[in-house]
Order: C-alpha cells, then structure tokens, then sequence
C-alpha cells in the first residue's frame, strides 16, 4: 500500500524568491502564511492584515517563527511589491462558499 504523502502549506510557497537582500528580520513564510490566513478571514488590504496578525498573534506562534512579532502593513506591502507575481503559486484564494478571491488583489 502507498503512503499519502503529507505536505506544509510552506511547500506551496518554497518556489518563491525572498527580494530582500537586507532587513530580513520577518521570515518570507511568516509573510505569506499571515497574509494568506488574513485574507481567508476576508482582510483585504495591508492594514487589514496587520491588525488580523496582532489580533490572532498567540494561535499563529502555533506555527509560525515570527521572531519580531507582527509586521506592520508598510512592511507587508514593500514585500508584496518586491515579489515576482509569476512565482507566487496560488493566484487565488477558495473561500468556504466556494467563490475565488484573488490573492493578488491586495499585493
């Protein structure tokens, strides 16, 4: 019998080219995961995210490093502007009505 292969939500993320070359404090991953889990809970812009973060900051250090705490919009969206939208996997969010919700509409 074949094992099922289990993968991390980072998996689908792993292609993706961290921009930065310095103040790289924020793990990508943490970026991304927050960001994505905020716009699954229907954030929809940068400060949206920032104040989802710091609302839920206790059950995403579940699973996430986030080793300076919760970034600030301003750096969410100078990480989201660098990012090449070609590697970036997901081009959109299920949401559990079934209805597609770009992702790239806030990057």
């Amino acid at each position: 019998m074949l094992k099922k292969r289990t993968r991390t939500v980072d998996y689908y993320f792993e292609k993706i080219q961290d921009p930065r070359h310095h103040n790289t404090i924020h793990k990508l991953i943490d970026i991304i995961i927050l960001s994505v889990s905020a716009v699954l809970a229907w954030a929809d812009t940068y400060e949206q995210i920032e104040h989802f973060g710091k609302k839920r900051i206790k059950w995403l250090k579940k699973f996430l490093e986030l080793p300076a705490g919760i970034l600030s919009h301003d750096t969410i969206d100078r990480v989201f502007e660098k990012i090449n939208p070609d590697e970036f996997q997901i081009k959109g969010v299920l949401r559990p009505n079934g209805l597609v919700r770009p992702l790239m509409l806030i990057i």
